[in-house]
C-alpha cells in the first residue's frame, strides 16, 4: 500500500467501460482537472465519451470524488501531457460523417 499526502492527491474517479473505451486515462485525468467542481467532470468525462464513441457508443458512467487537495489542483496544468488537443482531433472526428466507424 502506498501512502500519499493530501497535497499529492485530489480527487478519485470511477467511470464504466463506455468511457474507458473512448479516453485514454490521462484524458479523463486532463477533463477532471480542467472541471470546476466534481459534478461537472463526471457530466464532462460521461458527455465526452458519448460523443466521442458515435455509433459505438456504450453506457458511459463516471463519478468523480473530491479528495482533500481539490483546491490546490491546477486546473488544466501541472501533469497534464497535452490530450486537449488529442480530445478536440476526436471530437471532429465524431462529427465528421465522412471518419470510419467500427
Amino acid at each position: 500500500m502506498t501512502h500519499m499526502e493530501p497535497s499529492e492527491y485530489s480527487f478519485l474517479v470511477l467511470v464504466s467501460d463506455g468511457v474507458t473505451a473512448s479516453l485514454e486515462d490521462q484524458e479523463i485525468v486532463d477533463i477532471v482537472k480542467e472541471a470546476k467542481t466534481p459534478e461537472a467532470a463526471a457530466k464532462e468525462l460521461a458527455t465526452f465519451a458519448t460523443e466521442v464513441a458515435g455509433v459505438r457508443s456504450d453506457n458511459a458512467t463516471a463519478i468523480v470524488v473530491r479528495l482533500g487537495g481539490w483546491e490546490r489542483r491546477v486546473e488544466g496544468g501541472g501533469g497534464s501531457i497535452g490530450t486537449k488537443e488529442v480530445r478536440d482531433w476526436k471530437k471532429v472526428q465524431a462529427e465528421d460523417p465522412r471518419a470510419s466507424r467500427q
